[in-house]
Formats: structure tokens, C-alpha cells, sequence
């Protein structure tokens, strides 16, 4: 099994945005946080947990992360749909995107 670092998107699996330029900067950016994760080098299933109730060891991994915003910025943004990203869980992102575009 190999180590954890960082929820993984290969190349040809990144989001089509328009434009290679803002791609790549996105893809940059991206690289730069997950070398800083706190979970980079941890089993992978810790942060893909069954249930959301069974998620609680991930975000305190994420609770001690220092690029904890970033991540769940990412999240929101490509519209994660698995797993534990920036100390939230999917149903948690759903949230914060509604509140979002109430608020906008």
C-alpha cells in the first residue's frame, strides 16, 4: 500500500478549464499544498471513510493541517465528490456551497 500525499489527480484527470495558462496555474498551486499536507504520507483510507460519522480521524489529521484552507477551497472548487478534503466531508462541501450562493 503506498503512502498517502494528498488526495491524487493525475495530469490527464485534471478539470477542463479553458485556457492551458490557468490550468497549469492551477494545477501549480495545487502542488504546492499537497507537498505541505499534513496528511501527505498517510494510509489513503483514512480519508476515503465508509460513512461521514466514520470520518472523525481524518479531520483531526486535518484540524493540525497548515494548508487546511487551500485544500477544502480545492474541493469546493472541482467539486470533490469523495472523501475527507480540507476537515470536511462531501455532504459538509454541499453545505458550504449552498450557504455560499445564498450569501452571494
Amino acid at each position: 500500500m503506498r503512502a498517502f500525499q494528498g488526495p491524487m489527480v493525475t495530469p490527464d484527470m485534471r478539470p477542463s478549464v479553458e485556457g492551458t495558462v490557468l490550468r497549469e496555474a492551477v494545477w501549480t498551486r495545487e502542488a504546492v499544498w499537497r507537498e505541505r499536507g499534513a496528511c501527505k504520507g498517510l494510509d489513503p483510507q483514512v480519508f476515503y471513510p465508509e460513512t461521514d460519522e466514520d470520518a472523525d480521524t481524518a479531520k483531526r489529521v486535518c484540524a493540525q493541517c497548515h494548508v487546511q484552507t487551500a485544500c477544502l477551497e480545492y474541493a469546493l472548487q472541482f467539486r470533490e465528490r469523495e472523501g475527507v478534503w480540507g476537515g470536511t466531508t462531501e455532504r459538509e462541501r454541499r453545505r458550504i456551497i449552498r450557504q455560499r450562493r445564498r450569501s452571494a
